[in-house]
């Protein structure tokens, strides 16, 4: 029960990264976020390219990292810690994602950027999921992978 919360994390996570020609925006976003008022040192053409392909490759990741944790929990593992693993290492394989394609300056910058890309999707749509649940058969599609704790 306790690691519920990681199963769920991951499953909105991956509805969230998988909705890859609508999250191309939420990429670009994210970085100018995280720049703050500070420009973008990339060309135009080359910001929404390098956008492009780090999303298209992070829904590739997501699908993988949600094939392992069934693959893991599938051969008995108990599924709360593989859980845990699995989101620990989807957002550190998420955050590299980032750090190569963006060019930044260090890790931790991609970690903030990557937890701005997927948390707020996520909130906004936790938010409105609360209200009318018409985000409940999306999220149900990775749950079903993932195997209850």
């Amino acid at each position: 029960m306790e690691f519920e919360f990681f199963r769920k994390s991951l499953a909105w996570m991956a509805t969230v990264a998988v909705l890859w020609p609508l999250n191309i925006p939420m990429a670009g976003l994210a970085l100018k976020i995280r720049q703050g008022y500070k420009p973008i040192d990339m060309e135009s053409e080359e910001y929404w390219w390098r956008c492009t392909f780090a999303t298209l490759i992070l829904e590739i990741i997501t699908f993988a990292f949600i094939w392992a944790d069934w693959l893991l929990t599938g051969i008995e593992l108990p599924p709360g810690p593989v859980h845990l693993m699995i989101l620990l290492a989807y957002l550190g394989a998420a955050s590299w994602l980032f750090f190569v394609f963006f060019a930044l300056e260090d890790f931790f910058q991609a970690f903030g950027m990557v937890l701005i890309y997927l948390y707020v999707p996520m909130t906004v749509l936790f938010l409105l999921n609360l209200l009318t649940h018409w985000w409940d058969y999306f999220l149900n599609l990775p749950l079903f992978y993932l195997k209850a704790t």
